[in-house]
């Protein structure tokens, strides 16, 4: 390149989005950036493909990213105050039907991470089984290999420690349920259809 022109930059950004609509719009949004290090991909987070670089002797292995933010599908509860057409519309079955969704985001998130990188869960909801349920779920699935970390501290910003514990309504109003042992076999075994 010319004289004192600096080397290409070595990392890449890569952005999804599910939704085609919006995953168009980041798109032009990138590509406004001009930079030759982001893309932007519509696919479901769930499966995202396997991506592959070569290393150092030219052999191909899969990309592990430094940093992933899993901004996951929620039923959205944590917006009420600014959006309150959506008390007219929530039901508890909302958080419920998307947890596994969205573990499945935050695993695959896990799996793209290298050794030693860090991934943001994020939500728009209060629900603890949309946050706290999950992660939980990672953390268990996963064992010693991740650890929960706490956010840096920003000046201004009031914060809690997540739940430790938490109740499970049922879906179809059976009540309250504390411990995992005190679900129904039904709802223990997955026979349960969340969904309306």
């Amino acid at each position: 390149g010319p004289a004192g022109a600096s080397p290409p930059p070595s990392g890449l950004v890569l952005a999804n989005e599910l939704q085609w609509k919006r995953a168009n719009m980041l798109a032009h949004q990138v590509q406004r950036l001009g930079s030759p290090c982001a893309a932007a991909m519509n696919t479901d987070a769930q499966f995202f493909p396997e991506l592959w670089e070569k290393d150092g002797a030219g052999a191909g292995v899969p990309l592990r990213f430094d940093r992933v933010l899993c901004d996951v599908p929620c039923s959205g509860d944590g917006t009420m105050r600014k959006t309150p057409y959506i008390w007219r519309s929530w039901t508890l079955r909302d958080g419920l039907s998307l947890h596994i969704r969205q573990l499945g985001i935050l695993l695959r998130g896990l799996d793209l991470l290298k050794v030693g990188g860090r991934l943001v869960y994020s939500t728009c909801s209060l629900n603890p089984v949309e946050d706290e349920a999950v992660v939980a779920a990672a953390l268990q699935r996963h064992g010693g290999a991740i650890a929960l970390v706490p956010p840096p501290a920003l000046e201004g910003l009031r914060a809690a420690q997540g739940l430790q514990q938490w109740v499970i309504q049922d879906p179809a109003g059976g009540g309250c349920y504390e411990a995992f042992d005190d679900l129904p076999k039904e709802l223990r075994e997955g026979k349960c259809k969340i969904l309306p």
